[in-house]
């Protein structure tokens, strides 16, 4: 099924820096079950401060910003794929993305707008 949605977009539709989100186990591997042959295609978003836009694919999937292991925010993908983080976060979390029983994740760095 995840091979099916479209992960990536290209950079002419979105504008921002792009981040590579890639796949974090979830539940430890069966001892009988096959390694995959392929690794997981990482997912591509774009940031442009604290927006990070998405593929519109991913709508309705949670995306949760972690700092040391403890989740300080959680928001969904809209239908438009973008979600904008509360600018009072600062410097560098992991962006962690919720697909079916995959999780993608980025280490991202946060800018402190108001130095500008």
């Amino acid at each position: 099924m995840l091979a099916a949605l479209p992960f990536n977009a290209t950079a002419q539709q979105f504008e921002g820096q792009p981040v590579t989100m890639k796949i974090k186990v979830n539940t430890p591997k069966d001892e009988h079950e096959e390694s995959p042959r392929m690794p997981a295609t990482p997912i591509l978003v774009y940031q442009d401060g604290h927006v990070f836009t998405f593929n519109p694919a991913f709508n309705g999937c949670i995306v949760k910003l972690a700092s040391n292991d403890t989740v300080v925010f959680v928001t969904a993908v809209d239908a438009t794929g973008i979600i904008s983080l509360p600018e009072t976060f600062i410097g560098y979390y992991e962006l962690q993305l919720f697909l079916g029983t995959a999780t993608y994740s980025a280490i991202i760095e946060l800018p402190n707008n108001s130095e500008n």
